[in-house]
């Protein structure tokens, strides 16, 4: 899964002002990192097995520390520090730092977002009314282009997703990504509490190659939303390539400092520039 759509995947979406198309994608109060204060940090662990014609190899396991270093008006640092586990013995891996647009795009990439029709979406039979967002994120070589679907009331807002990427001046889809809500407003264990969490399916599909299923628990009080995910990866004949699961470690979330000034610089609209 390249990095452009691992990001699209986990983006959230804003509400939009008439006569105001939002450039960001997401609202700071709605975001899975700019929600939280700077020094917000979450530890997952993952655990992975790679298959070769049907042979199940090693299963490898590491852990890998995400924290929040800095909150834009349109950008989130994040910083991460791995380290695999070998035999028993844990092997550090560098540090990298990475910044990312609030609207899901890595730096150097462009985002357009434009508002759209409002349209209920059932899950479980509850009705849940969503305001359509439609997306398109540039790089170089690739562009995604899709919508999302976002309830103001009802978190992780985000509730629905589907994309298309295609090369720069292509026709083709190279990749589909869609997400679906299984259950909304479900309690769950997040370590050593209980809290409101919602269940998500994706699926990542590059044509004639590999079709990606991952089931994920997005819980809005922990730093970058996921707190357990499992995804299962196969070939286009179906075989299994790789199946991985992430699971939450430990977290700290600290609560952003907000203020009305700062909203209305900050908040769910600005003009586009």
């Amino acid at each position: 899964m390249s990095r452009l759509a691992i990001l699209i995947w986990l983006t959230t979406a804003s509400v939009c002002v008439a006569q105001d198309l939002p450039d960001l994608l997401t609202p700071h109060d709605h975001h899975e990192w700019a929600r939280f204060a700077p020094g917000s940090w979450k530890k997952l662990r993952h655990t992975s097995q790679a298959f070769k014609d049907g042979v199940a190899g090693p299963i490898s396991v590491s852990t890998q520390t995400i924290r929040l270093k800095e909150v834009g008006d349109d950008y989130v640092i994040l910083e991460t520090a791995s380290q695999s586990e070998v035999g028993g013995q844990v092997f550090d891996k560098p540090t990298l730092t990475f910044r990312s647009g609030l609207s899901g795009e890595p730096d150097r990439y462009t985002a357009t977002v434009t508002p759209g029709d409002q349209e209920a979406i059932s899950v479980n039979g509850i009705a849940y009314p969503c305001q359509l967002r439609k997306v398109v994120i540039t790089g170089q070589t690739e562009q995604v282009s899709g919508n999302v679907f976002y309830c103001p009331t009802t978190a992780p807002w985000v509730l629905r997703r589907r994309f298309e990427a295609r090369e720069i001046g292509g026709d083709t889809v190279i990749k589909t990504i869609a997400t679906d809500p299984i259950a909304l407003d479900m309690p769950y264990p997040v370590l050593a509490e209980n809290k409101t969490v919602a269940f998500f399916r994706t699926r990542i599909v590059v044509p004639e190659k590999t079709s990606t299923t991952s089931v994920e628990i997005h819980c809005a009080d922990v730093p970058g939303f996921v707190v357990s995910s499992s995804t299962t990866t196969n070939d286009a004949a179906g075989k299994t390539l790789n199946r991985t699961t992430i699971t939450l470690v430990s977290y700290e979330a600290k609560p952003a400092e907000r203020n009305p000034a700062a909203a209305r610089r900050r908040g769910l609209f600005r003009r586009n520039r």
